[in-house]
């Protein structure tokens, strides 16, 4: 458990060092994403101050775009909640966000729910669900970290193979399916 949770935090180190934004679509009108209930420079200049590690100023510039629902933002208000850092410490929330983060495509947010179930931590401990995000950030077909989602996409790869040997056929099994249902309701264009 003390490994999964040191990766973790590996990851989240791993994305703040790079600075790692995702790639950005310049046609507005390609986006999936409303842009009415956010400021998207406010936004940008919250993404900023992210990856200085200033996260009390770049909470309430990225809070309004996690409502309205980009998975990058929700992502980032995880950690803030996760690690107590600009916004209060709550596991709670920080697994609410990574929740709607990894529902909307995040791959970070899906592997890191991965680790939250596998370690128990903050949520009911489930081996079939931890294998279930593993397989998700593992084969989720687009680029929306930039860099990074063939780091984290790796990472999960291998973190799928070790659970493979340690949780029961019937957790893998399950596992599989529900991804496979995921992927199949998720696909993106």
């Amino acid at each position: 458990m003390k490994k999964i949770l040191i990766a973790c935090c590996f990851i989240i180190l791993f994305a703040l060092i790079l600075g790692c934004e995702p790639k950005s679509n310049t046609d507005s009108s390609a986006s999936s994403h409303s842009t009415d209930s956010y400021d998207v420079s406010l936004y940008k200049e919250g993404l900023m101050a992210y990856q200085r590690k200033e996260h009390a100023e770049s909470f309430p510039k990225i809070y309004p775009a996690a409502l309205a629902n980009i998975p990058e933002a929700q992502y980032k208000v995880g950690v803030m909640y996760d690690i107590g850092s600009g916004a209060p410490q709550n596991t709670d929330e920080a697994i609410s966000w990574y929740q709607k983060s990894a529902e909307g495509g995040f791959i970070s947010a899906q592997y890191k729910l991965g680790l939250l179930y596998e370690a128990g931590h903050g949520l009911p401990q489930n081996k079939t669900e931890a294998y279930k995000w593993y397989t998700i950030a593992s084969s989720t077909k687009n680029d929306s970290e930039g860099e990074l989602t063939k780091i984290i996409q790796d990472r999960a790869l291998k973190t799928k193979k070790l659970a493979m040997k340690k949780f029961s056929q019937e957790q893998v099994s399950k596992g599989e399916k529900l991804a496979q249902t995921w992927l199949s309701t998720h696909k993106r264009e």
